[in-house]
C-alpha cells in the first residue's frame, strides 16, 4: 500500500500517512488520533449518560407482574451494564461510515446511497452545505501545517 509523506516545519518532521490502515507516525511513533485522544480524556458528564443508558435499557426489559428466571434476570444485568458502551459504538460506527462516505465523495469515487437512516441524514446535510455554499474541493485528509 501506498504512504504519504508530509514534510513540517521546515522539512524537520517528516509526518507518513498510511491511508489503508489510517495511522498516521513520526519517526516510526504512531500519532493518535482525535477519536483515541476523546477516549483518554475523563468526561464526567458523561457518567450519569451511562447510567441513564442502563437504567433505560432495564427499564425497556422489565415487565410488571412478570416473573424472571436466573438466567433471563443476568442477560438483563449483564446487557444493561454494557448499554452505554453498544450505543457509543453504534454512534462511532455511523461517525466512521459517514466520514467514509464523504471521503470517497471528495475523491470522485461514487459512495452510492447510504442505506442506514443516521449515515443518510449526515451525508444529504454534508450534500446541502457543499451545494448551498458551492464548495470545490481541493484535497482530502491531508494534515495542516500552521504557520
Amino acid at each position: 500500500m501506498s504512504v504519504i509523506i508530509n514534510h513540517l516545519y521546515q522539512h524537520t518532521v517528516e509526518l507518513r500517512f498510511e491511508p489503508y490502515r489510517h495511522i498516521y507516525s513520526v519517526d516510526g511513533v504512531t500519532i493518535p488520533g482525535v477519536t483515541t485522544i476523546g477516549d483518554i480524556v475523563a468526561k464526567p458528564g458523561l457518567i450519569g449518560w451511562a447510567a441513564n443508558e442502563a437504567s433505560d435499557y432495564f427499564m425497556s426489559q422489565i415487565e410488571p407482574g412478570k416473573s424472571y428466571d436466573e438466567v433471563q434476570l443476568d442477560s438483563i444485568y449483564r446487557t444493561a451494564k454494557r448499554a452505554h458502551t453498544m450505543k457509543k459504538e453504534d454512534a462511532a460506527s455511523v461517525g466512521t461510515i459517514t466520514h467514509k462516505w464523504v471521503q470517497n465523495y471528495i475523491e470522485g469515487k461514487d459512495p452510492g446511497t447510504p442505506v442506514n437512516e443516521q449515515v443518510k441524514g449526515a451525508t444529504d446535510r454534508f450534500l446541502d452545505w457543499v451545494k448551498e455554499y458551492d464548495v470545490k474541493f481541493l484535497a482530502s485528509e491531508q494534515p495542516w501545517e500552521p504557520t
